[in-house]
């Protein structure tokens, strides 16, 4: 976290300070900060709109991301429907103003709502109203009308009492000649003797009887009766003829709606109400409206443009809506504003909304985005950043920052060792950690050898314990027919476990010396198990109560090669492979399995590098050298005209002769070093074993050193040499090109070319695992002769000649390869130092544990020397298991190998920063003073 830190100022040392809180920092994995990234990237598209300084119209609309093509053409489309009604009702109201010759200015929804309603009401004039007098006063009108409603109504009465009473043909008479033949009267006693009377009276009867024979069903009446019905007929008939006449003034006016007696009434009381709001309506001109509607084409023309009206007037109310759904928090946007609203301005609003639609979709976007980043815990980092004037490019590093910092935080409050942690305090611990723990094995040895004489003590104060005590008394004092051991340990089987309670024996060797049932042993230890016969274990694991099994499983099992009498590269047989102890182990699964992966055997981590790579997956831990060193490392001796004797002797003389000479420099110049000669066959042993007699008769001096058996030298074929290390080792290959065809390689390399079992593989890492200071490989041909296309074998053989020919310098890279790990706060650390000056090397050491840094001592280039190794409390010292492994065993080794180490420890060097490079420089320059 701290070289995170370090790393980002490094990359970036202009990132703007941002202090912000995380509220779910722990919740936080790296996946999250990678989608904040991702998204931090996307939201610097829409810098301006995120922090304010573009806004859209759109911003309060309800319309939420993600943005979609149905979002898009339903906003498009209500936009563009309002246009359309716009331009429709302008259009429209152009129009109409020239027809029906308006002189009032139409330009909002409320105009529009207030003409539609005037147009609809000349369309829905009565049939008739075409016919009026339209320019006589509405009060003359309604007067004449009710003249007119009088005597129709007049009319209608009369007739519909009279025609209750008598036939239609009632009215055919001549009534006024009838009503005065009634009226005449006759007076004076003498009328009856004037004809005049008689005449009358006649008359009188006879119209009487005519009238009475035209009443409904004959019925008779009185006189008086009679007279008031030709009264009625009479005013009827009178009626009839002010009706009929043509100068009557509702005729005139009502035009076609007057039908004299017939008129309906009703439709000249609707002509009337249609003209009274006619009237009401200050749009429309009387006049105007009578030719209108007097002409066929020009009314046809005013439903054309009522029905486009209708139209542009829904099209702009649902527009009206639209905008106050979508722009609530806009003035214009208010329903009862938009209806006193021009519609050129509400147009110049739709346009802006509509030129904001691409915007609007990046201000959605934004929103997204802005929503996204919120969810995951940045709400106040987005709210600050909002108010700052740092480029997006930077908000990134600024979050990222921020995010381990608040990490920091969260871990330091919630660990007080760490948040208490003193440099000097924790090194003190581990000072006293490192001298306790060494003290505790010296302790240990002591206290075992308390608990071996107490417990010999116990026994021999036990009765049983005299006899045997008297009879190893007895055979020691014996000079001679001593009882054999078996014997003596079936009998005296305590006293021997009690004095001796750990015993070094090879499984044959428990054989021939244990009886079966004289002794039951707690543990039993093997070693080099590969090498140990399934059979010949037997014996052993059947007398113990725990077994133990250490081997290496990449080294030989036992074979029967050797014993065969031919040259190794004429026999292709398979050689006879034993089931081995450590195989048959390795299967149960009752066994517990682990893994010693500390190599301490070699000085120079290129004697290991490559078994380590090849046939260990890189597990094992290794250490660097602190310089260069002739007396440590891999070399490669090429014997120029070597010739194998393939199919002869088996054995390559010209390189026997040169590993002979190299065994005499060595002797020469490093005599207090062991060497051990390896060889691929016994005949090129024998071989070596025979030019080394030569020499040895020429430099008696150093025939001792030449002596079978030596603990400082031997000569011995690769299956032979399991078990074995000594300081320096010679491996003569031996093949090479021989006699029968000189000009091309034999790519059959006797026991390295083994596929069986790999033997082929673990021959050569038992071979070149057994030096451990230096290792030549002495051979006839090189990298280039042989061809990696000739088989697995050849290949693995090429690499590693390709290996050693570069000094341990060229390890192919594999995938698992941790050399490039990304470190930050070690490379922080390396930054600071070579921005000093100094030359420093990253992650020296070749295993998955190498030192942090190194600095070069740059006074011996030549030498490659280090200064100072630096050890961080990073990636490599989490690996360590255990506080004895990272902050003692690794200490000791490396200082053992030359090593000077420099603890960095990274909460004190994030507290402390500039205390720490002071310190660390004045170290590093005291090292170089005092050399």
């Amino acid at each position: 976290m701290y070289g995170e830190i370090r790393r980002l100022e490094r990359e970036d040392k202009d990132i703007p300070q941002l202090e912000f809180n995380f509220s779910n920092v722990q919740d936080w994995p790296e996946t999250k900060l990678l989608d904040a990234k991702k998204l931090l990237e996307e939201l610097g598209q829409f810098e301006a709109i995120f922090r304010g300084r573009q806004k859209t119209l759109w911003s309060s609309s309800p319309v939420k991301y993600p943005w979609s093509s149905a979002i898009y053409q339903d906003l498009r489309g209500n936009l563009d429907s309002l246009s359309s009604g716009i331009k429709l009702a302008q259009n429209t109201v152009s129009s109409l103003v020239q027809l029906l010759n308006i002189n009032e200015t139409i330009e909002n929804l409320y105009d529009l709502e207030e003409l539609q309603p005037a147009v609809n009401h000349i369309l829905n004039a009565p049939s008739n109203i075409a016919t009026w007098s339209l320019s006589t006063d509405l009060d003359d009108l309604s007067r004449l009308y009710l003249n007119l409603e009088t005597d129709i109504k007049n009319y209608q009465s009369i007739s519909s009492d009279l025609n209750a009473k008598y036939v239609r043909d009632f009215f055919t008479f001549d009534l006024l000649k009838i009503r005065e033949i009634f009226a005449r009267r006759f007076t004076g006693i003498f009328r009856f003797i004037k004809p005049a009377y008689w005449k009358w009276l006649n008359d009188k009867r006879r119209e009487r009887q005519r009238l009475i024979a035209l009443r409904q069903g004959h019925k008779s009446i009185s006189e008086q009766e009679l007279m008031a019905d030709i009264e009625k007929a009479i005013e009827r008939q009178h009626i009839l003829i002010i009706l009929q006449d043509r100068n009557y003034q509702a005729r005139q006016v009502f035009g076609s709606s007057f039908q004299k007696e017939m008129t309906i009434l009703q439709n000249i009381q609707q002509g009337l109400e249609w003209l009274e709001n006619l009237n009401k309506n200050l749009l429309l001109d009387k006049e105007t409206v009578a030719a209108v509607l007097t002409s066929r084409e020009r009314y046809e023309k005013l439903g054309e443009l009522f029905k486009s009206l209708e139209v542009s007037l829904n099209k702009i109310k649902d527009g009206c809506k639209f905008l106050n759904k979508h722009f609530p928090k806009e003035r214009l946007t208010a329903l009862d504003v938009l209806k006193r609203t021009p519609l050129n301005e509400i147009e110049d609003f739709r346009r802006q909304a509509y030129n904001e639609l691409d915007l609007f979709q990046q201000w959605l976007d934004c929103q997204e985005i802005v929503h996204k980043l919120e969810a995951i815990g940045t709400e106040e980092f987005l709210a600050k950043l909002r108010d700052t004037d740092i480029l997006p490019d930077k908000w990134y590093s600024v979050l990222r920052k921020g995010f381990y910092e608040n990490w920091l935080r969260h871990i330091h409050d919630d660990n007080s060792k760490l948040r208490k942690f003193s440099q000097n305090l924790h090194e003190q611990r581990i000072n006293e950690f490192s001298k306790k723990d060494k003290q505790q094995y010296e302790v240990a040895i002591k206290r075992l050898r308390q608990l071996h004489a107490q417990r010999c003590q116990d026994w021999l104060k036990q009765p049983e314990a005299q006899e045997e005590v008297s009879n190893l008394k007895g055979e020691i004092k014996k000079k001679s027919r001593q009882q054999n051991i078996r014997q003596f340990i079936k009998k005296n089987a305590q006293i021997v476990t009690t004095l001796k309670p750990c015993w070094l024996m090879s499984p044959l060797g428990v054989c021939q010396y244990v009886d079966a049932d004289a002794v039951e042993l707690d543990v039993v230890i093997f070693d080099e198990a590969s090498q140990v016969r399934t059979e010949n274990a037997v014996s052993s694991i059947m007398r113990a109560k725990q077994l133990i099994v250490v081997g290496d499983s990449k080294q030989l099992p036992p074979t029967a090669y050797f014993e065969s009498a031919g040259a190794d590269d004429s026999n292709d047989e398979e050689e006879e492979v034993y089931e081995n102890l450590l195989d048959e182990c390795s299967k149960l699964s009752i066994m517990l399995t682990r893994t010693l992966s500390w190599h301490y055997r070699s000085q120079d981590e290129s004697l290991i590098a490559f078994s380590n790579q090849e046939f260990y997956n890189s597990k094992l831990i290794s250490f660097p050298n602190p310089a260069k060193d002739a007396s440590r490392g891999v070399y490669f001796h090429f014997v120029k005209g070597g010739i194998y004797d393939r199919g002869g002797r088996g054995d390559n003389i010209r390189e026997a002769e040169a590993v002979a000479q190299l065994t005499v420099q060595h002797f020469k110049q490093q005599s207090q070093q062991s060497l051990g000669i390896i060889t691929s066959s016994k005949q090129q042993a024998k071989a070596i074993k025979e030019q080394l007699k030569q020499i040895s008769i020429k430099h008696p001096e150093i025939e001792e050193f030449f002596q079978e058996n030596s603990e400082k030298f031997f000569v011995k074929s690769i299956d032979d040499v399991q078990g074995d290390e000594r300081d320096v080792i010679f491996l003569s290959f031996g093949f090479g090109f021989d006699n029968k065809n000189p000009g091309k390689l034999n790519h059959h390399f006797g026991n390295f070319s083994r596929k069986q079992q790999d033997l082929g593989k673990r021959r050569l890492n038992v071979a070149i695992t057994r030096a451990r200071c230096k290792f030549v490989l002495v051979a006839s041909i090189d990298q280039d002769h042989i061809k990696a296309e000739q088989g697995e074998q050849a290949a693995l053989l090429k690499e590693y000649f390709a290996y050693v020919e570069s000094g341990g310098q060229k390890l192919a890279k594999k995938n698992d390869d941790l050399s490039d790990l990304d470190l930050p706060f070690e490379e922080y650390i390396y930054q600071v130092l070579t921005d000093k000056g100094y030359i420093v090397k990253k992650r020296v050491g070749r295993s998955a544990y190498p030192i942090d840094l190194v600095v070069m001592d740059n006074s011996k280039p030549e030498k490659e020397e280090s200064l100072l190794g630096i050890v961080c409390d990073g990636e490599t010292y989490s690996k360590y298991p255990t506080a004895r492994d990272r902050d003692r065993l690794r200490q000791e080794v490396l200082q053992k190998l030359g090593w000077r180490i420099y603890r960095i420890w990274s909460r004190e060097w994030d507290r402390n920063r500039e205390d720490q490079i002071k310190r660390l420089v004045e170290h590093i320059e005291n090292l170089r003073n005092q050399k």
